[in-house]
């Protein structure tokens, strides 16, 4: 009998120990971690109307670096969703057509973080990362897929050059599909490298 009780005390203990273990592990898992500070970006409506300045006749009354502070934190022109669904479209199917101008837009970390906009509670608003990158990455396919299918366009072609050079810029992303999907495409691109 003394045998049985000190394997329970012994069972009861690792018990304990585990319990003790779990507890932990769930602290670890479910903590309260502080979300990384979101990229707040000045609205449009702000810079807009820093524009004109009052009292002053036509060249001196406009504000020319609000103007191009203006045009570096706006969205691509309405109907971009559109242009750049038909952009892909064409370019899964080889099209000699593909909008090459749009697909440098479309590879755009920056421009793609000022389109994929979200507004919190407070009114601020801040870039959705994960709906830009999402974006990229179906522009870095539609690009792949372009390439097996079309020849059309010469490797020299100063829109050919930009694109490559949108592509080559997204190699140092900070994200890493990103960046490894970036690398297969630029292989594509030209084989040699």
């Amino acid at each position: 009998m003394p045998d049985e009780s000190g394997m329970v005390k012994r069972g009861l203990l690792l018990l304990g120990m585990v319990g003790i273990l779990a507890v932990a592990v769930l602290l670890i898992l479910f903590r309260n971690r502080a979300p990384a500070t979101p990229k707040v970006e000045t609205p449009p409506e702000v810079l807009i109307g820093a524009l004109i300045a009052p009292g002053a006749g036509f060249p001196m009354s406009i504000n020319w670096v609000a103007l191009q502070a203006l045009g570096a934190n706006l969205p691509s022109a309405p109907g971009w969703e559109i242009r750049y669904t038909a952009t892909r479209v064409l370019a899964h199917r080889g099209s000699p057509k593909t909008p090459l101008p749009i697909l440098c837009e479309m590879l755009d970390a920056d421009q793609q973080q000022r389109n994929f906009r979200s507004r919190l509670p407070d009114g601020r608003l801040i870039a959705d990362e994960a709906a830009a990158y999402h974006e990229i990455l179906i522009a870095l396919k539609a690009v792949g897929e372009w390439r097996k299918k079309s020849t059309s366009v010469m490797a020299d072609h100063p829109e050919m050059v930009k694109l490559r050079a949108a592509i080559e810029k997204l190699t140092g992303s900070p994200n890493n599909v990103v960046r490894a999907r970036a690398r297969e495409v630029m292989l594509t691109m030209d084989p040699r490298t």
